[in-house]
């Protein structure tokens, strides 16, 4: 790497005053002991991600006002996830601790020979393709978005000059490393939830949904942290509404048969579907309940499903009640989700 400057810690002001000076390729190492608790630093690398990237700066004893440049390259090394607003400027390379029986060429930094001669090679390269690669203007999969395809655009540049088999490579590293990306987290839980609401009113088949019925639908997904949410208690009413609130959706009253609750239509979610999530497979349709073991959600809380609009027999008071859909759920296997938080109005109104 060029004026590699490797750091294993590292403060804000040391970030831009050495990217001004050294014009550094910047490797900061074991970030995750440091970088999660300085929004400030953050902010710097961020800014660093673009070529006008600065950060302003009173300095000397008259306050001066002076504008320091940001932009450099940067790659880091930590355990666990990257701050959201740093990983989507980034391109993620995960690697994984090595089986006992696995055998690995260890890496010794007093013979690097061999390496020394490829960073010679690869620098004559870019200095051969230099002109062509600042003009180039490389097709990029349609699976990427936004900084992703500002990510990706000079190393498919690169690919497109090298020819061969990489530009077919780079673009299959892309388009499985984003998506790969997108599996983990897809930006926010908030995310993660409309994949999940749009499961369940796929399974459900109903157009509209009771808010009890979709937390107790959540609570039976096993791989989703909704059933112990916060201190170990079950998504609430009130914490499944402020995770919505930034795509516009929020719980109204709504009436199902002759009884109404606060709930959920899916036609309020569709715009914030088609902008988050990705479109459904067309070889696999929407699943819904019937007769061909098409449940997609299981059913370890509850007794079974009532046909048609059968009232149950477990009282309200215990945290469930009947006619949440269709097909309403038996009731009384887990306490009500988050305790307290639930708002009184929740109660379906007969």
């Amino acid at each position: 790497m060029a004026k590699a400057l490797n750091v294993a810690n590292v403060t804000a002001a040391a970030v831009f005053r050495g990217i001004e000076r050294y014009r550094p390729t910047l490797l900061i190492d074991e970030a995750d002991t440091f970088l999660g608790d300085k929004d400030d630093l953050r902010g710097i690398l961020n800014s660093g991600h673009r070529r006008n990237g600065r950060v302003l700066r009173a300095v000397g004893e008259q306050n001066e006002v002076r504008a320091f440049s940001t932009f450099a390259p940067v790659a880091i090394a930590m355990i666990g996830r990257l701050p959201d607003t740093l990983a989507d400027r980034s391109i993620p390379i995960s690697m994984r601790r090595k089986k006992r029986d696995e055998r690995v060429e260890r890496f010794r930094s007093d013979r690097v020979g061999d390496l020394e001669e490829l960073r010679s090679k690869a620098a004559r390269w870019a200095l051969d393709h230099w002109d062509a690669l600042k003009a180039a203007d490389p097709e990029v999969p349609s699976p990427l978005h936004d900084r992703e395809r500002d990510n990706w655009r000079p190393l498919l540049a690169i690919a497109d000059a090298a020819g061969g088999a990489w530009p077919a490579t780079a673009r299959d590293a892309a388009t499985a490393l984003s998506v790969s990306l997108a599996d983990e987290d897809e930006d926010s839980d908030g995310v993660v939830l409309l994949g999940d609401l749009r499961r369940i009113f796929d399974t459900e088949g109903e157009p509209v949904l009771f808010t009890i019925l979709i937390l107790v639908r959540l609570c039976d997904f096993e791989d989703r942290p909704w059933a112990e949410w916060r201190d170990h208690k079950a998504l609430s009413s009130v914490q499944l509404a402020r995770l919505l609130r930034p795509f516009g959706v929020k719980p109204r009253q709504v009436r199902i048969g002759d009884k109404t609750s606060k709930g959920y239509e899916r036609q309020w979610f569709e715009d914030a579907f088609s902008r988050y999530l990705p479109p459904l497979d067309p070889k696999h349709p929407k699943q819904v309940n019937g007769d061909n073991d098409l449940r997609e959600v299981s059913t370890r809380n509850t007794d079974g499903l009532v046909s048609g609009r059968e009232e149950l027999k477990t009282p309200v008071s215990t945290g469930f009640v009947s006619g949440v859909s269709g097909r309403d759920p038996a009731s009384g296997a887990m306490p009500p989700p988050g305790g307290p938080e639930e708002p009184p109005d929740d109660e379906v109104k007969v």
